[in-house]
């Protein structure tokens, strides 16, 4: 079966090469590898190029500069293959960890295989996990280990997916309205199409602490677009009648973007701040009043900033 391995690419010149190299030594050698550019400044679209002309499963596509979800949509697209991988440009794979979750879905018969994955800074060294068998998943479950479980969360670079449940009906895509929780929201929309999935604890995906990645850049406005995200995020397992401790999860998650997205309007000149204060009172208003409590997830200041908004920056009209 072939997998199609789609790779979002911005100015990632410094770290390509490794990746692409660890994608081309897998031990699963049944893909397809589509390198889409986003619009690059640097020099990693000739170096798409070149391994599209040295190899002939590499694809190189160019798109104008407008972001990582509209850079994957461009993959699925084009994918061909009866599963779909994605990883992040900056990032490492181990050797085997297509052919796992290639075996893990089909052995399994499960609709998304998953891994453990380990972060890493310069140098990586793959640590040892047990060899236990891949858990199956079903119902509930799925959404709390997408989002509580650490070893799985909600990230697409440690899943495989099927193609023709991404297509089935209305073909599922990444939005493009957000920059930050787009992985998140495709995944439960995913699971929503789903009857089950495996979860490996074997850490086969080593997540790069990249200084320039897209998470660690400076605040900028798009960030605030995680609001929308977590918005979506909530809807969904509402939608999906979620119980009440998945819902808690969803809602502390989407409380703690406001209290996130309220202090940097307030410590950062971004353009539209009378606008981005206004939605952030307004939703955060929306949602404050439904019947969860603030757990153990939050620290002390941000734990401050939530009380004082939902005490002191309400309307005395």
């Amino acid at each position: 079966m072939l997998v199609s391995i789609i790779v979002p690419i911005y100015n990632g010149e410094v770290y390509l090469k490794d990746c692409l190299e660890s994608i081309l030594n897998q031990t699963y050698k049944e893909t397809e590898i589509i390198l889409v550019d986003d619009g690059s400044t640097d020099a990693s679209r000739k170096i798409c190029d070149l391994y599209a002309q040295k190899y002939k499963n590499v694809i190189s596509l160019y798109q104008e500069n407008s972001g990582v979800s509209k850079a994957r949509n461009l993959g699925l697209n084009c994918a061909k293959g009866e599963y779909i991988y994605f990883c992040d440009s900056d990032d490492i794979l181990h050797q085997d960890i297509l052919e796992t979750l290639v075996r893990d879905i089909e052995d399994k018969k499960v609709d998304v295989s998953c891994c453990a994955y380990q972060c890493f800074t310069k140098d990586i060294v793959w640590q040892e996990s047990k060899e236990n068998p891949a858990e199956v998943i079903t119902g509930m479950d799925m959404f709390y280990n997408v989002l509580k479980n650490p070893l799985c969360s909600g990230y697409v670079w440690n899943k495989l997916f099927k193609k023709n449940i991404i297509e089935q009906r209305e073909p599922l895509r990444f939005s493009e309205k957000i920059t930050i929780v787009e992985d998140e929201q495709f995944v439960l929309e995913y699971i929503c199409r789903s009857k089950n999935m495996s979860l490996s604890g074997k850490k086969m995906y080593a997540y790069r602490n990249n200084e320039n990645g897209a998470i660690r850049k400076n605040f900028t406005e798009k960030k605030l677009t995680c609001i929308w995200g977590r918005e979506d995020v909530w809807k969904i397992c509402n939608e999906e009648k979620c119980d009440d401790k998945i819902l808690g999860i969803a809602w502390n998650k989407l409380m703690q973007v406001y209290v996130y997205a309220y202090r940097n309007i307030l410590y950062h000149n971004i353009p539209d701040k009378q606008y981005w204060k206004d939605v952030v009172k307004k939703n955060f208003f929306l949602y404050v009043k439904l019947p969860y409590k603030i757990d153990e997830t939050w620290n002390w200041k941000p734990k401050m900033i939530y009380y004082f908004m939902k005490y002191c920056l309400k309307d005395k009209n």
